[in-house]
């Protein structure tokens, strides 16, 4: 059975390289976006991006989707 390999859908922010490009399995990318994006000094940036930025919104929407969760909406202050 093939390891089905996900993109962090906020690469390039918070110094992300998306596993080095190669993508990363659906346990490892919950646990990069919390450790990385979701920490005390990235939550706000990545709060925003996916309100303020189209190709965030949509890769996060395509990310979530393949790993089967949903993107729900996010009130940015």
């Amino acid at each position: 059975m093939a390891i089905t390999r996900f993109h962090c859908p906020f690469a390039g922010l918070s110094g992300c390289q998306d596993g080095s490009g190669n993508g990363l399995t659906k346990t490892s990318l919950i646990s990069h976006i919390r450790d990385r994006h979701f920490n005390k000094d990235a939550v706000s940036t990545i709060k925003r991006s996916p309100a303020t930025n189209l190709v965030v919104f949509e890769a996060a929407e395509v990310t979530l989707k393949r790993m089967g969760l949903w993107l729900c909406g996010v009130r940015v202050l």
